[in-house]
């Protein structure tokens, strides 16, 4: 009985959902959307109980327009849960060590091939995002347990930013995350 909106810039990700919810009984209570994340979700209107991004996707976002669009789409105390790729992401076991170990205050572009399509990812730790982009409308939630878990089974590949939005809060844009170094 749970609705969902699904957003993916890919058409085949949103073709392979929609392939599989056409053998589900609630195939009628998903929405399905193609394009850029930002966009689609200014158009949208809430409130939602919870945002989910995974698979990194927010690691492509310009999370100065996104924040504020989440803040505004969820209900107060509603969830952002998001799966990001950390600074570690595509190095190996030492250099992603010493990211887990010794997080930068940076966040760093990478460029990433995926079957020949080049995408800009930005890195950057999770308490430097949480910091820049979510602190005024979110906080943590506490899953504090749940940290270690995570980052020895990824090998400090990714992390989990767990948040619930601040009651009453609107986040304030705070210009293009290309204006960080």
């Amino acid at each position: 009985g749970i609705r969902v909106t699904a957003v993916d810039a890919s058409p085949g990700m949103l073709n392979q959902l929609r392939a599989k919810l056409t053998a589900a009984p609630f195939e009628s209570l998903v929405d399905t959307h193609m394009g850029n994340v930002v966009e689609i979700v200014r158009s949208l209107s809430g409130p939602f109980d919870g945002i989910i991004s995974s698979f990194a996707a927010l690691n492509t976002v310009d999370l100065a327009s996104f924040v504020p669009e989440a803040a505004r789409l969820l209900r107060p105390g509603g969830a952002l849960v998001a799966h990001l790729l950390a600074p570690g992401h595509g190095f190996g076991p030492v250099a992603r060590l010493l990211a887990i170990v010794r997080p930068k205050a940076t966040i760093e572009q990478v460029e990433i091939d995926i079957r020949g399509h080049r995408l800009t990812h930005r890195l950057a730790s999770r308490d430097e995002l949480y910091r820049r982009f979510f602190d005024a409308a979110f906080v943590h939630r506490d899953r504090s347990w749940l940290e270690p878990v995570v980052r020895i089974t990824s090998l400090g590949r990714f992390y989990v930013l767990d948040l619930k939005r601040r009651d009453g809060a609107s986040a304030p844009s705070t210009g293009s995350i290309d204006e960080f170094p």
